[in-house]
């Protein structure tokens, strides 16, 4: 076996354990379900609502989408896909994934990350300049309506749904309920919840919206502290990461003969397996205590 081969495998090996990880974390998060379910709750509508927006069906057409529904990965891959901002056919992304070993799904999942963040950034400002339209005394759909039109993209963009989703005959909380789902972020979650709350029990909106304001920001400025916390951290795990591949490189090219016998001999085969196995396991170990969720 050529070690242009066996790379070749360990690539597909890495993606593979990727692709895997990132299926637990798109599929697995059971604190978002809680919530979808507290929220549901909390507003007082059944699980089987339905949005009045109209949703694109699934080319069934492709082997690949028709595989994907099947398997129920379609609709997660599409929420990912919308999540991230991307806009391309489903069957054409899978396949381009499998054939890029997995690399449009990182860079899906990494636009994605970029994108709520631009959402958590952009919310405390439109979370405050829907107080002041409500104290000068707009009903909530009109404050909202405020807020799409003055906010930070790409949070207008989804207060803009809200809006039309009002405007077209939508309950104000299936709308909102609905803008939890597409946007699976803490700080909306907890602003969902709190206007069906004070849509049943009454209160001071005004007051409430810019207290929501205040602890979304407080939030923010505790994210960024832990940030810079943990950069250190983040860096060693960096350099620890790609530390033995550089070596391993730098090796190959300067002494070919030493490492002849990782590639040649099963034992060696097996020991880079091994060691590839444990490199990933450790990288990952290091990326759970470097990152600390709110």
């Amino acid at each position: 076996m050529t070690p242009l081969v066996w790379l070749a495998g360990m690539g597909a090996f890495l993606a593979a354990l990727w692709c895997a990880g990132a299926r637990l974390g798109l599929f697995g998060a059971r604190s978002r379900s809680q919530l979808r379910a507290r929220l549901r709750q909390a507003a007082g509508a059944s699980p089987a609502s339905v949005s009045i927006r109209r949703q694109p069906p699934l080319p069934q057409d492709a082997p690949i989408t028709r595989l994907l529904v099947q398997t129920n990965w379609a609709g997660s891959i599409e929420r990912l896909m919308a999540q991230a901002g991307l806009r391309m056919p489903l069957a054409r992304f899978v396949l381009v994934s499998l054939c890029l070993a997995g690399l449009p799904l990182l860079f899906a999942w990494r636009a994605r990350g970029k994108r709520l963040t631009r959402i958590e950034a952009a919310l405390p400002d439109a979370l405050e300049l829907m107080a002041r339209s409500l104290r000068a005394g707009h009903a909530l759909p009109g404050a909202l309506r405020i807020a799409a039109e003055e906010a930070a993209e790409p949070l207008a963009a989804q207060l803009r749904i809200v809006v039309d989703e009002v405007d077209f005959g939508a309950p104000l909380p299936d709308a909102l309920r609905d803008l939890a789902a597409r946007l699976p972020l803490t700080d909306i979650g907890c602003l969902v919840a709190a206007l069906s709350v004070q849509r049943e029990t009454g209160g001071n909106l005004p007051l409430l919206m810019a207290s929501i304001a205040d602890v979304v920001r407080e939030r923010a400025l505790l994210r960024d502290r832990i940030r810079v916390g943990t950069a250190e951290g983040r860096l060693s795990a960096w350099i620890l990461g790609l530390l033995p591949l550089a070596l391993g490189a730098a090796m190959h090219f300067l002494h070919p003969d030493f490492l002849r016998l990782l590639w040649d001999e099963p034992l060696g085969r097996r020991m880079l397996g091994a060691a590839a196995l444990l490199m990933l396991v450790g990288v990952a170990w290091m990326r759970a205590l470097v990152r600390i969720r709110l």
